[in-house]
C-alpha cells in the first residue's frame, strides 16, 4: 500500500443560494490506499461524510439562516513518495500565482 495526499475542496453556502462571497475550505487528508483511484474513492467517502448544515444568527436581526458546508472536488491527489512517515515529511506541494499568494496571505475579517 502506497500513502496519499487527498485535496478536498468544500463550500459553506448560505440559506442554499451559492454567490461569489461563499467561503471555500480546502482539507487535504491523509489516505493509504493500494492505487491512486482507491484513494481517491475513500477520499470521496471522506468528503461526503464531513457535509453538514448548522444555523447561524444574523447579528443585526433575531433571525438566522441555514449554512451548509458541501462537498465540492477532489481537487488533486498525490502519492506520497517513500515508504515511512517520519517528521519533516513533505506530503503535499504546489505551486502559486503571485495572486494565489494574496489571497493565502489575507487575513479573514
Amino acid at each position: 500500500m502506497c500513502w496519499f495526499s487527498v485535496s478536498l475542496l468544500f463550500r459553506a453556502i448560505h440559506n442554499g443560494i451559492a454567490t461569489d462571497n461563499d467561503l471555500w475550505e480546502e482539507q487535504i487528508v491523509l489516505i493509504n490506499a493500494d492505487t491512486e483511484e482507491d484513494a481517491r474513492k475513500e477520499g470521496l467517502r471522506i468528503a461526503k461524510s464531513e457535509e453538514h448544515e448548522y444555523l447561524v444568527s444574523s447579528d443585526s436581526s433575531n433571525t438566522s439562516h441555514a449554512v451548509r458546508w458541501t462537498y465540492i472536488q477532489i481537487e488533486r491527489v498525490c502519492e506520497i513518495e517513500g515508504n515511512a512517515l517520519f517528521n519533516g515529511l513533505e506530503i503535499f506541494t504546489r505551486y502559486l500565482r503571485n495572486s494565489e499568494v494574496e489571497s493565502i496571505l489575507t487575513p479573514f475579517d
